[in-house]
């Protein structure tokens, strides 16, 4: 005899079932049951992955859910009545049975959603065929009718469902030793007799493994915001487990019938999913034409405006190959879409990116307008990006604006039908580091303790708990160990009882999100192939992840919301309105040394993925002088080909001989563009056509195998490559050596289109940034909402000799703005004022005129919008200085604004005094007498509203900070590790803390005119310094250079620090030994002469 688990719950009920899909076919497997389950709570977000798993290991999957039923209908949603509900499960019999459930589960979310994604009676009797029906555990209609003493109820109920569903209906029971479950099994069996249903039993597993309770007392509460200790609240049963035969044998030894009949419900499932047809919707074509013509007209017409109507015979070999793979694969519908809705996206002037992934490699792209760079031109390869061995469909990942995504999304909508459009879920993970501070929190562990573990992991994603504590063989994870950490474990038990149920829990769905870019698109209704949801902001959204829906043939694209996209748009906008002429971006010249003179100057701040100071130290190094430069540094940077960097800076400046692996002869075609590196997947793909006699759709397959290491395909390749390489004359030797050489480097190869496509985006903001900066910063400030960037790009228009004004009520926008060489700062980039509180001032504004004072203002702006706060965020950050002093403005404005208000109400109300109604606009504000803030405190508070000083600087006041021998935190930043160095700042977020031993130190920032540093300052320095070390004290500082919280950025251990009003004098006092002959030029004897002359 044998048994089938019908009542299973995995991670995708989510906070609540604890069990991996993985590990539950797994114990199937071993168990030796013929088949499984999947019956996850109100949702289907894990069958399609919980089949795929089943069939590769020989198991028979039972795609279900356990559904919530209305009281009532699912349509009625009142507290008192409609709060409850009862648990149905319903398992998949057939291909209806499938169409029926995830119409129902759908209905469910989008319809019934209250408190739980409920359907009803209704529903089941439109869409009970195909299904088989259990009545659940005791929280399923007919057990808590029983329970309740409502035998003759609960009778009536078994009969409805028998009458429906027939012989797929059974009763449930299990035996958990909970005296509810033998009360509701000795109703069930009464039932069971007179109306002839077989009774069934299931365990309704929610944990893999006898044991594993606490990870789903972890997850629960996670889910309930408590804490294990808390008894108010919902905890797992410790029988709830995946059992074997003879644990479910021992807790029905009298009705092995109950058993058995999991078997036979077993055998009349007959459902597989279908993942070979293509759901493609069929696009429009005119009269005259099927798709794969009227592509061929539209590609033909594109390739003409492209390349002009004398185009080579390269051009047409080219086209002509790429339409006839995408016409055999099937895929010309997906084309005509995909143009056709970037066509009507640049028509309404929605800025679409340059290209995205391989699809940048396909001159069909190219003619479409889908993609702008010639792939000709770049020697991209189609290959990459589609081959006529393909099954699934390719990608065209599409970046676009992010404010006006939504508007191309509504378009496909429309175009496509309602009910055939929605976008992709994602599924957050407990990884490593939420794992601790999840498993921390409902532990009770202090908020320190929890947060001191947490900032032990790195950053990087991918990185595990054991990762961390062990040190791993595999290359790509050794950056992940952390030494401080594996001796916490080995000596702390705490610390190790702490770990280890966070490794237990890590890696659990922890709630579902939408996919960044995802947009699915289906010939038939969606719901005829994968359930739907409707997240909390309304969106509709599938329940099966990207790479389901990818393998389920439906069309998957990705519409990618890109800010700097955006910022491009609103850059040209603003150099239309400035100067009389919108520069046509798509077609500016890409190789305009004015434009690689802001890459040689390492000027990136707002360069699009050259920022990073990494990244821009390369840069600088290198000194591109051509687009493909940018190309090749951008493919290399990422951990793998950054050890190739120096090598090819080198290369270029002729520091390092270009050599192709002792291969010169036979590899330079390839290679030379890189300098003899390796550095794309695309050199690997001709190697093996030209070298060892592939075609490209071969050569792909074998990149695919070398970057997946799968060595059983190659092997296969290489016995080919090399034979291949035979017939075309290379000896055997060179032949192995060749392959070997590309299968070492093809790993660490990148996509060349990709990095082409956004190389060109990089360069497209150098541009605006080397001929309109004014113009390009302001649009760069206007896209961000992080006052710490903004803070950091404000900086940046410092070097460039860019003025950034105060905020005016007057004379601001919405956003930054250029005014006459200058930025004046936006309305809505003050803290504590919204953009809508920014438009409705503007708008105001734009109609009726300046404001004349702050009475006007009040009077014309909607009180809803003056609340204290937002009034007093204008003041504080200088908005209002054109009405008055700050510190008399924000003990007068409340009395004004009052007085307005009342004025306004008796206007409205036809209460007028003798004098008619008032005269806002001349109206004069009298502010109380009081004295202005004093100047430290004037700029402290508009610090707080702005994020950054804008008005004034403390350190402007404090003279060249040459003069006491400091460095910036800009300067400081290119010195080495352990560097001592002194650097003039502000101390701000200045925290003390204790040590384990109980002394005192702290932790804060240091803050200059050029960025912020971090500051620990361990008890022996505190000790003596804790009365200086206080925020917005202006000091200098003095200490050594660590690595900080990642390898991109730095800490100051702080050894002394000094009031700056102190400073000057003690160390003019110091004595200072000078070798002259150390010093190599005239500049930097001026510069010493005029710092010894201070």
């Amino acid at each position: 005899m044998s048994f089938v688990h019908l009542h299973t719950h995995t991670e995708y009920s989510l906070l609540d079932g604890a069990s991996r899909i993985e590990d539950i076919v797994a114990r199937a497997k071993a168990y030796g049951f013929p088949a499984a389950a999947i019956t996850d709570h109100g949702t289907m977000h894990g069958v399609y992955l919980f089949w795929k798993e089943c069939k590769k290991h020989g198991i028979k999957p039972i795609i279900g859910c356990e559904t919530y039923v209305a009281a009532r209908s699912l349509h009625q949603k009142e507290s008192k009545l409609d709060a409850a509900n009862y648990h149905l499960i319903l398992l998949v019999k057939n291909e209806t049975g499938y169409r029926n459930l995830i119409k129902m589960v759908s209905t469910a979310s989008l319809e019934g959603f209250y408190y739980r994604p409920r359907i009803d009676w209704d529903l089941l009797e439109k869409h009970h065929e195909g299904l088989i029906c259990l009545s659940a555990c005791i929280a399923g209609e007919v057990p808590e009718m029983i329970l309740n003493n409502r035998y003759n109820d609960a009778l009536e109920a078994a009969r409805r469902y028998k009458n429906l569903f027939g012989d797929d209906y059974y009763l449930e029971t299990q035996n958990h030793g909970m005296p509810e479950q033998e009360q509701a099994l000795a109703g069930l069996q009464m039932i069971a007799q007179e109306l002839n249903i077989p009774i069934v039993a299931t365990n309704d597993s929610h944990f893999t493994d006898n044991g594993d309770a606490l990870i789903q007392d972890i997850l629960l509460c996670v889910s309930q915001n408590k804490l294990l200790t808390d008894s108010d609240r919902l905890k797992s049963h410790p029988e709830t487990y995946y059992k074997n035969l003879a644990e479910m044998q021992k807790l029905f030894p009298d009705n092995p019938e109950y058993l058995a009949n999991t078997l036979r419900i077993a055998e009349k499932i007959n459902f597989d999913f279908d993942n070979t047809t293509q759901h493609i919707p069929k696009f429009a074509v005119p009269d005259g034409y099927d798709e794969a013509s009227y592509l061929r007209k539209l590609v033909e017409e594109g390739i003409r405006r492209r390349y002009g109507e004398n185009f080579s015979e390269e051009v047409r070999q080219r086209y002509e190959h790429e339409l006839e793979v995408i016409t055999k694969t099937g895929f010309c519908g997906y084309f005509l879409i995909v143009s056709d809705f970037i066509k009507w996206a640049k028509e309404q002037n929605i800025i679409i990116g340059p290209g995205r992934g391989s699809a940048a490699g396909s001159i069909i792209s190219y003619a479409l307008d889908i993609t702008t760079l010639d792939p000709l031109k770049y020697k991209l390869l189609f290959e990459r990006f589609l081959t006529d061995q393909r099954i699934n469909m390719p990608d065209i990942d599409i970046d676009i604006c992010i404010r006006r995504r939504g508007e191309v999304i509504d378009y496909i909508r429309q175009k496509y039908g309602l009910d055939r459009v929605a976008q992709i879920a994602t599924f957050s993970k407990l990884a490593a580091k939420a794992a601790v501070k999840d498993v921390g929190r409902v532990s009770s562990v202090s908020l320190t303790e929890v947060n001191r573990l947490s900032k032990m992991f790195s950053k990087k994603p991918g990185v595990t708990i054991d990762d961390t504590l062990h040190r791993s063989d595999d290359p790509k994870k050794q950056d992940f160990y952390n030494k401080e950490l594996e001796k916490l474990y080995n000596e702390n038990p705490a610390v190790k009882q702490h770990l280890d149920m966070a490794r237990r829990a890590e890696g659990f769905s922890r709630g579902t999100g939408m996919h960044a870019a995802g947009v699915v698109i289906s010939a038939l209704p969606l719901t005829e192939i994968v359930p739907l949801y409707k997240d909390k902001d309304g969106a509709i959204l599938t329940q099966y992840a990207k790479d389901d829906i990818d393998e389920l043939g439906l069309l998957k694209m990705d519409l990618l919301g890109l800010r700097n996209l955006t910022m491009i748009n609103d850059c040209l906008d603003l150099i239309a309105k400035n100067h009389g002429v919108r520069p046509d971006i798509e077609n500016i010249p890409l190789d305009d040394p004015k434009v690689f003179a802001v890459f040689q100057e390492g000027n990136t701040a707002g360069i699009f993925q050259c920022e990073e100071p990494h990244m821009t130290g390369m840069i600088q190094r290198l000194q591109p002088t051509a687009i493909e430069d940018i190309i090749a540094l951008e493919a290399m940077d990422r951990p793998g080909p950054m050890q190739f960097v120096d090598s090819f800076i080198r290369r270029k400046h002729g520091q390092e001989d270009v050599s192709y692996y002792k291969f010169d002869h036979q590899l330079k075609p390839y290679l030379q563009e890189t300098y003899g590196l390796i550095i794309y997947q695309e050199q690997v793909m001709q190697i093996a056509q030209e070298i060892g006699g592939f075609s490209l759709s071969e050569a792909d397959t074998l990149r695919k195998a070398m970057g997946k290491k799968k060595q059983e395909i190659m092997d296969k390749m290489r016995e080919k490559f090399i034979t291949g390489a035979l017939a075309k004359g290379f000896v055997k030797k060179d032949a192995e050596n060749i392959y070997d050489i590309c299968a070492r480097f093809a790993e660490y190869g990148f996509n060349k289109s990709h990095s082409a496509a956004y190389s060109i985006v990089s360069y497209r903001t150098a541009w605006l940034k080397a001929y309109y900066p004014v113009e390009f910063m302001a649009a760069l400030l206007s896209s961000i909402d992080k006052q710490e960037t903004i803070a950091e790009y404000i900086n940046a228009c410092s070097g460039l000799g860019i003025a950034v004004l105060p905020p005016d009520i007057n004379e601001s926008g919405i956003n930054f703005t250029p005014v006459k060489g200058t930025i004046r700062f936006g309305l809505s980039a003050i803290k504590n004022f919204g953009e809508a509180a920014a438009e409705t001032i503007a708008g105001e504004r734009a109609r009726n005129g300046v404001f004349a004072s702050f009475t006007d203002f009040c009077a014309r702006v909607d009180s809803k919008i003056l609340n204290k706060r937002s009034i007093e965020a204008l003041i504080h950050a200088g908005a209002l200085d054109t009405f008055g002093q700050r510190k008399a403005m924000l003990e007068g404005y409340a009395k004004i604004l009052n007085q307005v208000i009342s004025q306004k109400n008796e206007q409205a109300s036809g209460q007028f005094s003798l004098f008619g109604a008032p005269d806002f606009k001349n109206s004069p504000d009298n502010w109380p007498l009081v004295p202005e803030y004093p100047p430290a405190e004037k700029l402290r508070l508009e610090k707080d509203a702005l994020g950054v000083y804008v008005s004034d600087h403390p350190l402007k006041h404090i003279g060249e900070i040459k003069r006491f021998g400091c460095l910036t935190i800009q300067e400081a930043g290119e010195k080495p590790l352990d560097s001592e160095v002194r650097i003039v700042g502000i101390l701000k977020n200045i925290a003390q803390k204790r040590t384990k031993k109980g002394d005192a130190m702290a932790s804060g920032e240091l803050e200059d005119l050029t960025g912020s540093i971090e500051l620990v300052c361990f008890p022996r320095a505190y000790e003596n310094l804790g009365n200086i070390f206080v925020d917005d004290t202006i000091v200098i500082v003095s200490g050594a250079l660590l690595q900080g919280r990642d390898e991109e950025s730095f800490q100051l251990s702080v050894r002394d620090v000094q009031p700056i009003q102190n400073s000057g004098d003690q160390v003019i006092s110091h004595n200072f030994y000078i070798n002259i002959e150390t010093v190599q030029n005239k500049s930097t004897m001026a510069e010493l002469k005029s710092v010894i002359k201070m």
